[in-house]
């Protein structure tokens, strides 16, 4: 059963390192690039995962969906998203000129951007 379940993990990482950090995609074809630019999605991909877990912990970090009211565990695009929501917060907030923008309106966008990058 562990066995099971630990290649059903293993299957998840492939599927999201491809489809959300490019991993499927190298810009590079030639020698060692295709192995070292999938090396660098699984290495990028691990530290996704070691930052939510040490920012986050067992909190709630994503937004619920009334579609999804019984989800209890973040996924890699709710880790994703949650990272880039910091970056994002980071990169806006640090001209002044935002700072006066309402929380609500800050926060809708900040949203928006985690989800479309």
């Amino acid at each position: 059963m562990v066995g099971r379940y630990a290649g059903r993990c293993i299957e998840d990482t492939f599927r999201n390192t491809k489809q959300h950090l490019g991993g499927q995609d190298p810009q590079t074809w030639r020698g060692e690039g295709p192995k070292r630019a999938a090396a660098f999605s699984l290495i990028l991909y691990s530290a996704v995962w070691l930052w939510y877990i040490q920012t986050k912990g067992a909190r709630i970090s994503w937004i619920p969906l009334p579609w999804y009211p019984g989800k209890k565990t973040p996924s890699f695009l709710d880790a994703l998203a949650s990272l880039r929501r910091v970056l994002w917060r980071r990169r806006i907030f640090i001209n002044p000129e935002f700072l006066a923008l309402l929380p609500e309106i800050a926060d809708t966008l900040i949203y928006l951007l985690s989800r479309a990058s």
